[in-house]
């Protein structure tokens, strides 16, 4: 979505936070069907009886499913409190990514001048040496590294560890097009 497009804004980012069986976007609603369809009760009363049944009771706490009964989730309440708190922030960043607002966070700098060296240590100093925006919030930077991980870990491979460099067999247009071929999708 382009700055300034009159796209409509879905959520704000002070609301968040829904339970995804009853989310404002159709996409994650329909995750926690599926969830529902095909996960399992986590408590241990199944594991003991080998009974499996199906996840019915969305945790009111993180919003997400994922025990059968309220009962069940109560009981378990202290296991499922390990992973609680990264569950709520995991179903706030998807109603991010599907809230309509513009994200400054994946505007990313264009064609990299030849003689600035790209440091890849860390995901900060990755977006400085790139000359990328700060990025200031804890949700934004897990936004954009979750859109980055995958190509950037390929680039440092190939950075750190390709034989294909201008000092080894490679031409400059060979270098060019194996570039192109990486990054196309």
């Amino acid at each position: 979505m382009l700055e300034g497009d009159n796209t409509r804004v879905l959520l704000r980012q002070n609301n968040l936070f829904h339970a995804w069986d009853k989310s404002p976007s159709a996409a994650i609603r329909e995750r926690a069907a599926r969830i529902k369809l095909n996960a399992y009760c986590p408590h241990a009363e199944h594991q003991h009886v080998g009974e499996l049944t199906h996840i019915k009771f969305t945790c009111p706490d993180c919003g997400i499913p994922a025990y059968c009964s309220e009962d069940h989730w109560a009981e378990d309440y202290e296991n499922h409190l390990l992973i609680c708190d990264t569950l709520k922030e995991a179903n706030e960043d998807e109603h991010d990514l599907r809230s309509g607002r513009f994200f400054p966070e994946f505007e990313h700098p264009g064609e990299q001048i030849e003689e600035q060296l790209v440091n890849m240590t860390n995901w900060d100093t990755f977006m400085y040496t790139r000359g990328a925006l700060a990025i200031d919030g804890d949700r934004q930077m897990r936004q954009a590294t979750k859109l980055l991980t995958y190509p950037t870990t390929i680039a440092s491979v190939i950075h750190e560890l390709s034989p294909y460099s201008l000092r080894h067999r490679l031409t400059n247009e060979g270098l060019r097009s194996f570039s192109g071929n990486i990054a196309s999708p």
